[in-house]
């Protein structure tokens, strides 16, 4: 007859500690939910309230401005600001392109135009911006004795082609095969020197994308001093 000699028994379970739920008033939850929609707000599209800002100082709403003009030595009022709502952008002129380029031309809008002085060492300089739709192109042209500045502004990344005339080649004309190209992207920039032709294209086909350029005008020729 069998004989119990011992009785096997299982280890106890862990025991884990439960956290306390607290359950949230209405009001709470109201609150948290606001936390929450703070959190999902992107500001890089909602408007700054500038109520505060107003009410400590005099902020004015228009272009104009008065400022001191160092070519006549004397205060004036000038166009300082430049507002999007002002800046009417006008189709490029069109060109003959070749065969298997996009047809679908820029936008250019013209912000200041500042005369050279040639009383004064000032020079002059032309700014605005450059708005090239899906596969827009902005057609290779020289810059003759000015100098070009741009600064990349909203586009599909990487997809904003400069293209730049070799010098070296048939006199310095542009040709497709021998430019030298760049993709740039947002916040990226390139300047064209006197004496170069350059192109620009959009490649993207679902995003626009705008270019701010400046023109600076030379103080006088090379063969005026």
């Amino acid at each position: 007859m069998p004989v119990v000699s011992g009785i096997l028994t299982a280890e106890p379970t862990p025991y884990k500690k439960r956290k306390r739920t607290t359950r949230l008033s209405d009001k709470e939850h109201d609150k948290d939910e606001d936390r929450k929609n703070k959190a999902k707000t992107d500001y890089t599209t909602k408007p700054f309230n500038s109520s505060k800002l107003r009410k400590k100082y005099n902020f004015g709403d228009g272009q104009v401005m008065n400022v001191w003009n160092e070519a006549i030595r004397q205060v004036e009022e000038r166009k300082i600001c430049a507002f999007t709502e002002d800046l009417k952008g006008h189709e490029l002129p069109a060109t003959k392109r070749e065969k298997g380029e996009s047809k679908v031309f820029g936008l250019a809008a013209q912000a200041f135009n500042v005369a050279t002085d040639p009383s004064t060492c000032l020079p002059g300089y032309i700014t605005g911006n450059l708005v090239l739709p899906p596969r827009g192109i902005k057609d290779a042209e020289g810059v003759g004795i000015c100098a070009q500045a741009f600064t990349v502004g909203d586009c599909q990344p990487n997809s904003v082609e400069i293209a730049i005339a070799d010098p070296e080649v048939n006199g310095g004309k542009f040709e497709p095969n021998s430019a030298q190209r760049r993709l740039l992207t947002k916040g990226e920039m390139f300047h064209v020197p006197p004496g170069n032709i350059y192109r620009i294209e959009n490649h993207s086909r679902k995003v626009a994308c705008t270019l701010y350029w400046t023109i600076i005008k030379p103080f006088k020729r090379r063969s005026e001093e």
